[in-house]
């Protein structure tokens, strides 16, 4: 991979890397970060994400936690990121102890930028998730503010459409914090889901980050089908330009694609 042709990512709702380990492997020859929602792994699955592309290193957090020997939590969930072995001197994980989010730090000529990966909670119309919801925009931003970044982006499954409630919280996140939402900005009329019925779609997949990386953002695409995927599937792509690291000039893309299957299970909020 030569940096000079840009640094690419992308984010992807797998719902279950098993199913879709060709499906990752396909995105890791386009992409040079690919981050995973949902890979639906137990902790001693973890290194199955290493074996995925030999080009590529990775981590990941699962869902379950089963160090009493007994399983906790729900297996539909987990978060990963993969990365080009040729950008490993350039990056540091992140250790974000939270199951719905992962991240990185990408050594870069203004700075360190975070980079996280995040899986929301779905809205179950109770208080439990509602106070689930305001908890994990809490520890985003406790993550950053631990690190050394000057910035950061989050990318992935925010699971808030306009009109719902979590919205509402999602919104006043973004004003206190001084954020911006890219898709939001550079769409109009998106939508990232829709049900297996198909007779509803929402926009709950979005890109953050703080107003100092906003402008860096040119470009923003939904796509409605994928050749290299094995079934269709809707990706949401945004694209930034001038992020340097160390002395090298990157046109960085960052694809934030998520990717929701039409015809399974679908365990999403819609």
């Amino acid at each position: 991979m030569d940096n000079m042709d840009g640094l690419k990512f992308c984010s992807y709702n797998c719902r279950s890397l098993k199913s879709s380990l060709r499906d990752v492997h396909n995105l890791c020859k386009l992409y040079d970060v690919v981050l995973l929602q949902e890979h639906w792994l137990l902790p001693f699955e973890l290194d199955m994400l290493n074996d995925i592309n030999s080009d590529f290193m990775a981590f990941g957090v699962s869902a379950v936690n089963i160090s009493e020997d007994i399983l906790k939590g729900r297996p539909y969930g987990g978060t990963a990121i993969l990365y080009n072995k040729s950008l490993a001197n350039n990056i540091t994980v992140v250790d974000c102890h939270v199951p719905r989010m992962c991240a990185i730090m990408i050594d870069t000529s203004s700075g360190p930028i975070l980079l996280i990966n995040v899986y929301m909670p779905t809205d179950l119309s109770d208080d439990d998730s509602y106070v689930e919801y305001i908890d994990m925009c809490t520890k985003i931003i406790a993550v950053f503010s631990s690190s050394n970044a000057v910035s950061f982006i989050a990318i992935g499954d925010f699971n808030c459409r306009p009109d719902s409630r979590f919205y509402k919280i999602f919104n006043q996140f973004l004003i206190e914090h001084d954020l911006v939402c890219v898709d939001h900005t550079l769409l109009n009329n998106a939508f990232t889901y829709i049900s297996d019925d198909g007779m509803r779609s929402s926009w709950i997949d979005h890109i953050i980050c703080s107003r100092s990386l906003g402008s860096n953002f040119t470009d923003v695409k939904v796509l409605y089908g994928m050749s290299l995927l094995t079934i269709d599937s809707y990706v949401l792509i945004c694209f930034a330009r001038c992020l340097i690291i160390h002395d090298h000039l990157l046109i960085v893309e960052t694809d934030g694609i998520s990717l929701h299957l039409p015809g399974e299970c679908n365990r999403r909020s819609c």
